[in-house]
This record gives structure tokens, sequence and C-alpha cells, in this order.
């Protein structure tokens, strides 16, 4: 039986790229981090392909991503993971502060000179 938040849809990111054999075990990781659900990872051509669900309801989809030889697979990974906030697959909690937080960071960033 199905647990009631489940998607019924299977999302697959297809990485392509200098990078994307490296980049799948770090993005897999950060998924599973995040609450989802990996069912697979398919090394294809010059390709890997992971195929993943999450909690958040939408139909399947299929995400390209081309990593650059740039980035370490670290920054590569959490730049995916922003496409697939962008478009709603997976929810990343960022944090939110409170008026008297931000005022508190406002005050020490002004103490320290970086801003008036």
């Amino acid at each position: 039986m199905k647990n009631a938040n489940e998607s019924d849809a299977a999302h697959t990111v297809i990485l392509t790229g200098p990078l994307a054999s490296e980049t799948a075990p770090v993005l897999v990781r950060r998924l599973l981090e995040l609450g989802g659900r990996v069912d697979r990872i398919m090394p294809q051509d010059e390709a890997v392909c992971i195929a993943f669900r999450t909690d958040v309801p939408g139909d399947r989809t299929k995400i390209a991503a081309e990593t650059d030889a740039n980035d370490t697979p670290d920054f590569a990974a959490e730049k995916v993971l922003d496409m697939l906030a962008a478009t709603g697959l997976i929810a990343i909690d960022l944090h939110d502060y409170s008026p008297e937080e931000e005022e508190r960071i406002r005050e020490r960033l002004a103490n320290l000179g970086y801003i008036e």
C-alpha cells in the first residue's frame, strides 16, 4: 500500500557533462537528506540518470542538467537542487529570520563596517 504522502510520479534528473559521474552520488545523498526517495541510478553513455520521488505532488518530470568542469561535484549538485526547487519538484526549507534576528544581524554587520 502506498503512503498517503508519497507522490505517484517518479521524476528523473539526467546529468551530463564532465562531472556527471562525480556529481551523481552527491546529488543522491542530498536528495535523501531532503526526504526524497531514490528509485534508481542509471549510467548511460556520457550521462547519469537518477529517478527519484518526493512528497511534493506533481506529474512525472525529466530535468536535464549539464555539469560544468569548473564546478565541484558538491556545487554542481546544489545547482541541480536549485533547479528542482525552482520547478517545484522538491521543497528546500530556507531559514526565515524574525524581525528581531534580522535587526541583530544588521547591527552586527554595521558594527563590522560591512553596511551603514
